[in-house]
């Protein structure tokens, strides 16, 4: 009987009762969050990955070698145009990857493939 007088309908402890039990996981979940993949920093070779890195981006530079003959040349451009087609279209650099086919170091490729297969979680068949 005194509870048909009170003021406070009874669906409202039970709804703040719910909002106390989920708040401190919304306060967690807001949170500013680390930079790139999670777990990620914690597999890669960082020296590889941002060599890698750097001539996905055409920013490594290399020293010219010995040129390479028409077979290995064509070899490596159709394993770079693989690649490329692998990554995202949005993702993808200008100039294409086949463009330094010919030019690049087994260095420079091995780390291109490495970067390639974590950042964008592909694998490749080894040629």
């Amino acid at each position: 009987m005194i509870a048909r007088f009170c003021l406070i309908p009874p669906a409202l402890p039970l709804a703040l009762l719910l909002f106390l039990l989920a708040a401190p996981l919304a306060v967690r979940a807001s949170g500013s969050y680390g930079a790139g993949l999670p777990g990620l920093a914690l597999r890669i070779a960082p020296t590889q990955y941002e060599l890698g890195k750097n001539v996905f981006l055409g920013r490594a530079k290399w020293e010219a070698g010995p040129p390479m003959d028409a077979a290995k040349v064509e070899a490596q451009r159709a394993v770079l145009r693989a690649w490329q087609a692998a990554v995202p279209e949005k993702a993808r650099p200008e100039p294409a990857l086949d463009h330094w086919a010919g030019q690049l170091p087994a260095t420079h490729q091995a780390a291109l493939r490495y970067y390639l297969e974590n950042r964008f979680r592909q694998k490749f068949e080894n040629k």
